[in-house]
């Protein structure tokens, strides 16, 4: 091998070199980003001496719902949902119970109608223009 052979080998391996150490570069970084990621996901995930990891976590989640599911329906007369319908079987007894009074809707005002004070009532035309 000639000198120009060598010398032109050795330009082209440096210059390869430097072409792919970015690449190269680029690579290792994401690596490191996906390790550090996956690090901190298990330090998540199983806790540290401060803070419980996430299946513990999930647990005392599952046991409040519960507690709150327990107040949701009627079971042994301590739950909310039993106090609601005592006071509700109290209330039906202290007040008359007409259903047209507690479901028919508030009739509109027409165009004509008069008011208590004796003025004009809106009717749907008026309504419209506020």
């Amino acid at each position: 091998m000639t000198r120009i052979e060598i010398l032109t080998l050795t330009v082209g391996l440096v210059v390869a070199s430097a072409t792919a150490l970015p690449f190269l570069w680029r690579v290792v970084r994401r690596s490191a980003r996906v390790v550090v990621g996956g690090e901190q996901f298990l330090t998540e995930w199983n806790g540290t001496p401060t803070q419980p990891g996430i299946p513990r976590r999930l647990a005392a989640v599952e046991e409040q719902l519960d507690r709150m599911g327990h107040e949701l329906f009627p079971n042994s007369g301590t739950s909310l949902r039993d106090a609601v319908d005592r006071l509700e079987a109290r209330l039906d007894h202290l007040t008359p119970t007409t259903p047209t009074a507690r479901t028919a809707p508030i009739p509109l005002p027409r165009a004509g109608d008069v008011s208590a004070r004796g003025e004009p009532a809106l009717g749907e035309d008026d309504a419209r223009c506020r």
